[in-house]
Protein backbone atom coordinates (compact mmCIF):
# COMPACT_ATOMS: atom_id res chain seq x y z
CA UNK A 1 0.00 0.00 0.00
CA UNK A 2 3.14 2.55 1.00
CA UNK A 3 4.73 1.49 -2.29
CA UNK A 4 1.48 2.49 -4.22
CA UNK A 5 1.11 5.99 -2.49
CA UNK A 6 4.61 6.52 -3.29
CA UNK A 7 3.61 5.20 -6.89
CA UNK A 8 0.62 7.65 -7.33
CA UNK A 9 3.13 10.69 -5.91
CA UNK A 10 5.80 10.43 -8.50
CA UNK A 11 3.17 10.32 -11.09
CA UNK A 12 1.85 13.21 -9.90
CA UNK A 13 5.30 15.20 -9.89
CA UNK A 14 6.20 13.70 -13.29
CA UNK A 15 2.80 15.18 -15.08
CA UNK A 16 2.65 18.59 -12.50
CA UNK A 17 3.22 21.68 -14.74
CA UNK A 18 4.36 23.24 -11.86
CA UNK A 19 6.05 22.40 -8.56
CA UNK A 20 3.20 21.29 -6.11
CA UNK A 21 5.26 22.95 -3.24
CA UNK A 22 3.77 26.49 -2.61
CA UNK A 23 1.65 26.06 -5.53
CA UNK A 24 -1.27 28.89 -4.21
CA UNK A 25 1.49 31.40 -5.33
CA UNK A 26 3.68 29.40 -7.76
CA UNK A 27 0.71 28.50 -10.26
CA UNK A 28 -0.15 32.42 -10.69
CA UNK A 29 3.46 33.05 -11.41
CA UNK A 30 4.06 30.22 -13.91
CA UNK A 31 0.92 30.46 -15.52
CA UNK A 32 1.82 34.12 -16.07
CA UNK A 33 5.13 33.85 -17.84
CA UNK A 34 4.40 32.91 -21.38
CA UNK A 35 2.40 35.73 -20.86
CA UNK A 36 4.37 38.29 -19.64
CA UNK A 37 6.87 37.34 -22.33
CA UNK A 38 4.35 38.35 -25.24
CA UNK A 39 5.09 41.77 -23.97
CA UNK A 40 8.05 42.04 -26.08
CA UNK A 41 6.01 41.82 -29.26
CA UNK A 42 4.95 45.22 -28.05
CA UNK A 43 6.59 48.38 -28.87
CA UNK A 44 6.06 50.40 -26.16
CA UNK A 45 7.59 47.92 -23.75
CA UNK A 46 11.14 48.21 -25.16
CA UNK A 47 12.66 49.40 -22.41
CA UNK A 48 11.55 46.56 -20.15
CA UNK A 49 12.90 43.60 -23.18
CA UNK A 50 15.82 43.38 -20.50
CA UNK A 51 13.90 43.23 -17.55
CA UNK A 52 11.26 40.47 -18.80
CA UNK A 53 14.24 38.33 -19.97
CA UNK A 54 16.10 38.17 -16.61
CA UNK A 55 12.27 37.40 -15.34
CA UNK A 56 11.80 34.60 -17.41
CA UNK A 57 15.39 33.18 -16.86
CA UNK A 58 14.89 33.83 -12.68
CA UNK A 59 11.42 32.01 -13.45
CA UNK A 60 13.06 29.01 -14.67
CA UNK A 61 15.92 28.90 -12.21
CA UNK A 62 13.20 28.77 -9.26
CA UNK A 63 10.95 26.16 -10.63
CA UNK A 64 13.86 23.92 -11.30
CA UNK A 65 14.39 25.17 -7.36
CA UNK A 66 10.75 23.90 -6.64
CA UNK A 67 11.11 20.31 -8.28
CA UNK A 68 13.92 19.96 -6.63
CA UNK A 69 12.41 20.40 -2.97
CA UNK A 70 9.45 17.95 -4.12
CA UNK A 71 12.37 15.31 -5.11
CA UNK A 72 14.05 15.67 -1.84
CA UNK A 73 17.60 16.73 -3.82
CA UNK A 74 17.19 20.62 -2.17
CA UNK A 75 15.76 22.12 1.01
CA UNK A 76 15.72 25.59 0.50
CA UNK A 77 12.12 25.41 1.16
CA UNK A 78 12.77 29.20 2.84
CA UNK A 79 14.89 30.12 -0.28
CA UNK A 80 12.26 28.91 -2.63
CA UNK A 81 9.58 30.95 -1.03
CA UNK A 82 11.68 34.18 -0.99
CA UNK A 83 12.30 34.06 -4.85
CA UNK A 84 8.56 32.85 -5.25
CA UNK A 85 7.38 36.19 -3.59
CA UNK A 86 10.21 38.63 -5.46
CA UNK A 87 8.74 37.11 -8.71
CA UNK A 88 5.03 37.55 -7.93
CA UNK A 89 6.09 41.11 -7.09
CA UNK A 90 7.14 41.32 -10.73
CA UNK A 91 4.48 39.60 -11.74
CA UNK A 92 2.07 42.34 -10.73
CA UNK A 93 3.93 44.63 -11.44
CA UNK A 94 3.42 43.59 -15.18
CA UNK A 95 -0.07 42.79 -14.78
CA UNK A 96 -1.04 46.59 -13.80
CA UNK A 97 0.84 48.14 -16.01
CA UNK A 98 -0.85 46.03 -18.91
CA UNK A 99 -3.96 47.13 -17.09
CA UNK A 100 -2.63 50.91 -18.01
CA UNK A 101 -1.67 50.48 -21.36
CA UNK A 102 -5.45 48.91 -22.16
CA UNK A 103 -6.47 52.52 -20.98
CA UNK A 104 -4.13 53.89 -23.07
CA UNK A 105 -5.04 52.14 -26.01
CA UNK A 106 -8.63 53.03 -25.38
CA UNK A 107 -7.86 56.95 -24.72
CA UNK A 108 -5.47 57.35 -27.24
CA UNK A 109 -7.63 54.74 -29.73
CA UNK A 110 -4.37 52.91 -30.50
CA UNK A 111 -6.42 50.00 -32.26
CA UNK A 112 -3.39 47.84 -32.85
CA UNK A 113 -2.24 48.33 -29.21
CA UNK A 114 -5.13 47.65 -28.16
CA UNK A 115 -5.71 44.12 -29.63
CA UNK A 116 -1.69 43.38 -28.71
CA UNK A 117 -2.34 44.51 -25.25
CA UNK A 118 -5.60 42.34 -25.11
CA UNK A 119 -3.91 39.30 -26.69
CA UNK A 120 -0.96 38.59 -24.36
CA UNK A 121 -3.61 37.04 -21.84
CA UNK A 122 -3.03 39.58 -19.29
CA UNK A 123 -6.30 41.68 -19.07
CA UNK A 124 -8.83 40.07 -16.53
CA UNK A 125 -11.30 39.97 -19.49
CA UNK A 126 -14.52 39.37 -16.72
CA UNK A 127 -13.44 42.64 -15.05
CA UNK A 128 -12.99 44.91 -18.15
CA UNK A 129 -15.58 43.13 -20.51
CA UNK A 130 -17.87 46.64 -20.63
CA UNK A 131 -14.80 48.59 -21.53
CA UNK A 132 -13.53 46.21 -24.19
CA UNK A 133 -16.59 45.75 -26.35
CA UNK A 134 -17.99 49.31 -25.69
CA UNK A 135 -14.43 50.32 -27.19
CA UNK A 136 -14.70 47.53 -29.94
CA UNK A 137 -18.37 48.31 -31.27
CA UNK A 138 -17.65 52.22 -30.90
CA UNK A 139 -14.43 51.08 -33.54
CA UNK A 140 -15.07 47.95 -35.12
CA UNK A 141 -14.20 48.79 -38.78
CA UNK A 142 -10.72 49.57 -37.76
CA UNK A 143 -10.35 46.78 -34.88
CA UNK A 144 -8.99 43.23 -36.34
CA UNK A 145 -10.50 41.05 -33.51
CA UNK A 146 -8.14 37.87 -33.56
CA UNK A 147 -6.43 36.07 -30.78
CA UNK A 148 -8.23 36.37 -27.54
CA UNK A 149 -9.86 39.29 -28.32
CA UNK A 150 -11.28 37.45 -31.29
CA UNK A 151 -12.74 34.66 -29.36
CA UNK A 152 -13.72 36.90 -26.59
CA UNK A 153 -15.53 39.17 -29.03
CA UNK A 154 -16.98 36.41 -30.76
CA UNK A 155 -18.46 34.50 -27.36
CA UNK A 156 -20.17 37.63 -26.63
CA UNK A 157 -21.86 38.16 -29.87
CA UNK A 158 -25.18 37.60 -30.71
CA UNK A 159 -25.41 33.77 -33.56
CA UNK A 160 -28.12 35.25 -35.39
CA UNK A 161 -30.36 38.53 -35.69
CA UNK A 162 -33.02 38.06 -33.73
CA UNK A 163 -31.04 38.81 -30.66
CA UNK A 164 -30.14 42.51 -31.46
CA UNK A 165 -33.79 43.38 -30.64
CA UNK A 166 -35.02 46.20 -28.17
CA UNK A 167 -33.91 44.26 -24.87
CA UNK A 168 -30.04 44.12 -26.79
CA UNK A 169 -29.97 47.65 -28.07
CA UNK A 170 -31.22 48.96 -24.47
CA UNK A 171 -28.58 46.69 -23.05
CA UNK A 172 -26.06 48.28 -24.70
CA UNK A 173 -27.26 51.65 -24.23
CA UNK A 174 -26.99 50.70 -19.96
CA UNK A 175 -23.22 49.46 -20.45
CA UNK A 176 -22.36 53.08 -22.49
CA UNK A 177 -24.20 55.40 -19.67
CA UNK A 178 -22.38 53.26 -17.06
CA UNK A 179 -18.68 53.29 -18.64
CA UNK A 180 -20.02 57.32 -18.83
CA UNK A 181 -20.77 57.94 -15.31
CA UNK A 182 -17.54 55.86 -14.12
CA UNK A 183 -15.92 58.58 -16.09
CA UNK A 184 -17.45 61.69 -15.07
CA UNK A 185 -17.31 60.44 -11.24
CA UNK A 186 -13.88 59.91 -11.38
CA UNK A 187 -13.51 63.50 -13.30
CA UNK A 188 -15.56 64.58 -9.97
CA UNK A 189 -13.17 63.07 -7.79
CA UNK A 190 -9.78 64.66 -9.26
CA UNK A 191 -11.79 68.05 -9.20
CA UNK A 192 -12.71 67.33 -5.77
CA UNK A 193 -9.48 66.49 -4.48
CA UNK A 194 -7.76 69.75 -6.76
CA UNK A 195 -10.21 71.77 -4.58
CA UNK A 196 -10.06 70.45 -1.49
CA UNK A 197 -6.08 70.88 -1.64
CA UNK A 198 -6.28 74.71 -3.26
CA UNK A 199 -8.88 75.51 0.21
CA UNK A 200 -6.02 73.74 2.58
CA UNK A 201 -3.26 75.86 0.98
CA UNK A 202 -5.66 79.01 0.94
CA UNK A 203 -5.98 78.22 4.97
CA UNK A 204 -2.62 78.15 5.41
CA UNK A 205 -1.46 81.15 4.05
CA UNK A 206 -4.52 82.37 5.65
CA UNK A 207 -3.36 81.17 8.83
CA UNK A 208 0.14 82.47 8.61
CA UNK A 209 -1.00 85.73 7.20
CA UNK A 210 -3.00 86.56 10.88
CA UNK A 211 0.07 84.92 12.55
CA UNK A 212 2.11 87.57 10.98
CA UNK A 213 -0.21 89.94 12.06
CA UNK A 214 -0.50 89.29 15.57
CA UNK A 215 3.29 89.54 15.64
CA UNK A 216 3.75 93.05 13.94
CA UNK A 217 0.69 94.22 16.84
CA UNK A 218 2.89 92.72 19.40
CA UNK A 219 6.10 94.59 18.58
CA UNK A 220 4.66 97.70 18.21
CA UNK A 221 2.75 97.49 21.53
CA UNK A 222 6.21 96.99 23.09
CA UNK A 223 5.89 92.96 23.55
CA UNK A 224 9.04 91.07 22.38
Amino acid sequence: MKFFYIFLLSIAFLFASNPLVYSALGDKVYNNAKKIEKLKNIKQYYMYYEKIDKYLSDINQTKQLGFDIEKGVSKSNKEYLKKLRELSSINDFFIRSAEHTLDISIESKDFELFTKIINTGLIDLKRYKQKILIFYKENKSYIRPDGLLGEFIKSNTPKNKQKYDKAYYERLKKLREEELIRRLRKKDRLKQQELQQKLEKALKIKKENIRKKQLMELQDNGVD
